[in-house]
């Protein structure tokens, strides 16, 4: 009989590839190499900062089967990127953002929304303490949420007297609503923070285009450059027909929509749907598969419907093969402003979401194995 091994200790596995390669390519970027430790690299270029982390214990992190590291040795990678935060060093690693969390690293591979929903409780009402858990968790990024929802979609245990689907609907809850925390119509937090059409428009214009457009703006009162370089983005909602109350357990119909405006998802911006299209996939099907018999059986449900079309999009093992009819019947059953275009940003969506867990050492079928799991222990089974 095979093992049983938990889910969390499985997830944990694959945080600690992600976190180890995504520290590293924080420092090192271009030349990078997922999966190969670049000692000398990598501690060369940390040569001039505090000696944290041994050549060997480095070393180790990447050997073909290594033990999880405690919190105290993943803090080292935190502390480096305290230092060089406060050294102003941040340009020799580009991709560190200003609001970089303490503790980042440690939460990446000890951390998440089931860790914290699971922790031992006496309560004698556990369900509600595993929902005000849920409702406590803030991830420190996206890519934190993205795990977080790998392990909801891939969790089939029972908690105690809670069955497993009642603790993997909960965490999945929770996911669609951060995401939808981030990206709704009404009041999405993700908008403000992305480059405007016009920040993006100067950065690729000459010093003549760049007076050009200075001198229109400037014909208008009050000269509107500094508002549009600092008033965020929004896609066309009129092209995608959506909602302004879309519901927080739709926010995956939400960002499939997206795709009918190719021009917004550009630059920053795709690059920040993508992952989170990938999220809101693997958070709908772990609620999905709770109520599985209703949701992801017999007949074209549209739970079902979707998660072909994001399998094809985003974890088919060979994208070159991608069955567009599953995706056309996705569009076909939403009244979206959708294009030629649409299909190709879809693709951009599936390359930029493979070359992200490309830079993490991570391939589709690490993030779809305790999914496929949870479908093997807890299948459909029709008497």
């Amino acid at each position: 009989m095979r093992e049983k091994i938990s889910p969390l200790l499985e997830g944990q596995k694959i945080r600690f590839i992600a976190a180890r390669n995504h520290f590293k390519h924080m420092i090192l970027r271009g030349l990078h190499i997922a999966n190969k430790p670049q000692t000398v690299s990598l501690l060369g270029d940390l040569a001039d900062m505090d000696s944290l982390i041994a050549d060997r214990t480095w070393q180790s992190w990447f050997s073909s089967r290594p033990p999880i590291p405690k919190p105290s040795k993943i803090s080292c990678l935190d502390q480096y990127i305290a230092q060089i935060k406060v050294g102003g060093q941040a340009m020799r690693a580009e991709g560190i953002s200003p609001d970089f969390r303490h503790g980042y690293f440690c939460e990446l591979v000890h951390g998440g929304l089931m860790a914290q929903m699971l922790v031992t409780t006496e309560a004698s009402n556990p369900v509600h303490t595993l929902m005000r858990r849920a409702q406590e968790y803030q991830p420190a990024s996206p890519l934190h949420l993205h795990f977080d929802a790998m392990e909801a979609a891939g969790w089939h245990q029972d908690y105690g007297d809670v069955p497993w689907s009642m603790v993997a609907a909960i965490a999945a809850d929770r996911v669609l609503q951060l995401l939808d925390d981030r990206w709704s119509p009404r009041s999405g937090s993700v908008y403000s923070g992305f480059c405007s059409d016009l920040t993006l428009k100067w950065s690729e214009a000459d010093e003549q285009q760049r007076g050009e457009i200075r001198r229109t703006l400037a014909k208008m009162r009050p000269d509107p450059f500094e508002r549009l370089m600092a008033c965020g983005a929004s896609p066309n909602w009129r092209r995608l027909e959506v909602s302004s109350d879309v519901s927080h357990e739709h926010v995956y119909k939400l960002l499939f929509a997206f795709a009918a405006d190719p021009d917004f998802l550009v630059k920053d911006r795709l690059s920040a749907w993508s992952l989170d299209l990938a999220t809101s996939a693997l958070a709908m099907h772990a609620l999905a598969w709770t109520d599985r018999y209703n949701t992801m059986s017999l007949g074209m449900s549209p739970e079902l419907q979707y998660w072909v079309a994001f399998h094809e999009i985003l974890f088919s093992p060979d994208p070159l093969e991608v069955d567009h009819w599953s995706i056309t019947s996705v569009m076909e059953n939403w009244p979206a402003d959708w294009s030629e275009r649409s299909t190709a940003v879809l693709a951009k969506a599936s390359e930029t979401y493979a070359n992200l867990l490309g830079d993490l050492g991570l391939e589709p079928r690490h993030i779809c194995a305790g999914l496929l799991n949870t479908r093997e222990e807890r299948p459909l089974v029709f008497n």
